[in-house]
């Protein structure tokens, strides 16, 4: 967690990990949070849920700051990836051959919106699933070597045209690596999740899925999306599994209310570039992120900058 969290203050502190007498904590969305203490208390609630911000002295999410109005909260930008990877290539990528095989869809977990999406594209044309998910292929994990499960998945990705890129969850600052590893690997993601993600990818680099979606959210959306938040009703706290299964029905009740079934849009664009290699091309030569130049972290950077000079200390210490 170290290594991914806080690298980008890695050349102004030094940090040792320190289980017995700690001056910060990090926690995270999967576990408790720690009481209150002689230590520091940071959240890193990196998953899709709302930051507890009431559990820590500082904490990081993935909502926009705008919609959780806490001066001690800060979006967390670029989770498990430094910018400067998302400098393009350009020249590279378009002397690249044309990946042989059509599209993947690698995940474990099932949801049953995008799992809807796959059977739809499945119906112009075969799709690779290695993932729990719509399994019909050989397992990313029976691959021999001793490379992790990323480099795996990204040399994996890589023998694709498009890779379906699809979030659990459709929501405002809800961006993961769905989006950034068919990126790195190469291939064109048909990307849904952020319904805000071109405030910060290009949009024209990728399939946004959300372009060729109709979006029709009304009230009853919104009450299921309030369901769907964590704790709803009191359940997490008395019945954990319950709660997890409970937000889980909930959020897919509310990408069908919201999103339906109705992916023909979407198909017919990617069948429109999978069966044009200029188009393709064109959006090869399209760069990630706005003016191919590494985004900016001073805004996180700094957040920790204070954090870490928060109180005096000899070293800084986390756990």
């Amino acid at each position: 967690m170290l290594r991914e969290v806080l690298w980008v203050v890695s050349d102004s502190f030094e940090f040792q990990e320190e289980e017995i007498n700690p001056d910060f904590v990090i926690f995270g969305p999967y576990q408790p949070p720690p009481p209150a203490g002689r230590y520091v208390r940071i959240g890193y609630f990196c998953e899709n849920s709302r930051p507890k911000v009431e559990t820590c002295d500082w904490a990081f999410g993935i909502p926009y700051e705008e919609e959780v109005r806490n001066d001690k909260y800060r979006r967390i930008e670029w989770h498990g990836i430094k910018p400067q990877d998302l400098v393009k290539e350009i020249p590279a990528a378009l002397s690249r051959p044309i990946p042989p095989g059509f599209c993947n869809f690698v995940f474990s977990n099932r949801v049953a919106f995008r799992e809807s999406f796959f059977r739809a594209l499945c119906q112009y044309k075969h799709v690779d699933a290695p993932g729990g998910s719509m399994k019909n292929h050989s397992s990313l994990d029976s691959e021999t070597g001793d490379d992790t499960r990323w480099v795996r998945k990204r040399r994996f990705l890589s023998q694709y045209k498009f890779t379906i890129a699809f979030e659990s969850d459709s929501k405002s600052g809800y961006n993961t690596e769905k989006l950034t590893d068919p990126m790195l690997a190469g291939s064109v993601p048909i990307y849904f999740g952020n319904p805000e993600i071109g405030r910060h990818f290009n949009a024209g680099s990728f399939i946004n899925a959300h372009d060729y979606l109709a979006s029709r959210r009304h009230f009853v959306t919104r009450w299921v999306e309030r369901l769907a938040q964590e704790e709803s009703g009191g359940m997490e706290r008395f019945a954990p599994r319950v709660g997890q299964r409970f937000r889980k029905a909930m959020r897919g009740l509310k990408l069908r209310l919201e999103y339906g079934r109705d992916f023909r849009r979407l198909v017919a664009r990617i069948r429109e570039v999978d069966q044009d290699d200029v188009l393709y091309r064109a959006i090869q030569a399209q760069p990630w992120v706005p003016g191919n130049m590494p985004p900016s972290v001073e805004r996180v950077r700094q957040r920790w900058i204070d954090i870490f000079h928060s109180e005096v200390r000899p070293h800084a210490a986390a756990r």
